[in-house]
């Protein structure tokens, strides 16, 4: 496990999720708050994405970067 895995485990276990989904009609933009799973303070192209919760009771948004969202989806 490498350092990028270690930031994507906190986010998803500090969120309670198992996996996100791109928000339909989503476009990357633009934020200078960054990507919520990075929390690097750095202004960063982020996506709207939904959490997908592992009590599936409860759902949130979050803008996430594209590498983050390719770490959660795909492992790597």
């Amino acid at each position: 496990m490498n350092n990028n895995d270690d930031h994507i485990d906190r986010f998803m276990s500090r969120e309670n999720i198992y996996s996100v989904s791109i928000v339909d009609d989503a476009e990357p933009g633009f934020s200078y708050q960054g990507c919520e799973c990075c929390n690097d303070s750095l202004g960063n192209n982020v996506t709207d994405c939904t959490g997908i919760s592992n009590d599936k009771d409860n759902s949130h948004e979050y803008a996430l970067c594209n590498e983050c969202i390719y770490s959660i989806l795909y492992g790597e």
